[in-house]
């Protein structure tokens, strides 16, 4: 009688290996859609504090502000990009002293953005079609505003 043998075969392993590749594809498509949102929450977090910040300056000078050391005041944890070539920070377009447009890259290279007019509603815009901060152009006109939020 011969003794049989132990142990897997080939086709046996490679059936394996083709299950757990596709377990990580799957991983990896839920990981990139996890990081997207989570960036994005940061943004819209930091956009909210810094649009607080806004009104709080045109409540206390009755115009918006551009410049980071009046930002310190209000929201300390907010950090304010002055060039826009960055990824990291939120950019100001201050307009006139009553218009401001508030933006800040998000998940998946989209730019998220506030649109402030004083004395209206703030419209909030999400643009995936412009890549980088630095080259956002913040307009009123775009199609993309919305005032019930991103």
């Amino acid at each position: 009688m011969r003794k049989q043998d132990r142990g897997f075969s080939l086709i046996e392993l490679m059936v394996v290996m083709l299950i757990l590749a596709v377990l990580v594809a799957i991983a990896l498509v839920a990981f990139a859609r996890f990081e997207q949102r989570a960036q994005d929450g940061a943004a819209q977090t930091a956009l909210r504090h810094a649009m607080l910040a806004q009104q709080a300056l045109f409540t206390d000078g009755n115009a918006y502000s551009d410049d980071p050391a009046d930002f310190d005041d209000f929201e300390p944890s907010v950090f304010i990009n002055l060039t826009s070539a960055s990824d990291f920070g939120v950019y100001v377009d201050k307009f006139s002293d009553d218009v401001v447009c508030i933006h800040e890259k998000g998940g998946g290279g989209a730019i998220l953005a506030v649109w402030m007019h004083s004395g209206q509603t703030p419209q909030y815009g999400r643009f995936t079609n412009q890549g980088t901060a630095d080259l956002f152009v913040c307009e009123n006109s775009d199609p993309g505003w919305s005032t019930q939020g991103w």
